[in-house]
């Protein structure tokens, strides 16, 4: 009887085990967005910046003030190419961002391939 049991309990701590670990990535999916996550609004646009060959261009548009926090600002940078866009580029408050190419970007001293890379400030220093 004792054995049923320790199997039955084992069963039990790893239900809740997991039960854990589905509320944890929850919440990290809704207070942790990623880039490709977020949707600029387009009245929230702040300038484009266009390649050197001019083919592309990346669009800086303000992001944030967050529930409480409304001078928790950034800013989201999204690629424009062949009809396309993408999210590619999550920008501090401060942050200085030139083309070196037509196909990378340099920002804040680091170098950001538009067709492989993303920059995301909060883990890119």
């Amino acid at each position: 009887m004792n054995k049923r049991f320790s199997g039955i309990g084992k069963t039990i701590v790893l239900l809740n085990v997991g039960v854990v670990l589905i509320i944890c990535l929850i919440l990290k999916s809704l207070f942790a967005p990623n880039l490709a996550s977020i949707k600029p609004i387009p009245s929230n646009k702040i300038e484009e910046i266009k390649s050197p060959d001019g083919k592309s261009s990346i669009v800086i548009y303000l992001s944030g003030a967050v529930l409480w926090k409304k001078d928790d600002f950034s800013y989201i940078g999204q690629l424009h190419q062949n009809g396309k866009t993408k999210n590619m580029l999550w920008l501090p408050k401060d942050f200085n961002m030139t083309w070196v190419d037509q196909h990378t970007v340099n920002v804040n001293g680091q170098l950001v391939n538009i067709d492989k890379g993303t920059y995301d400030f909060r883990w890119n220093k």
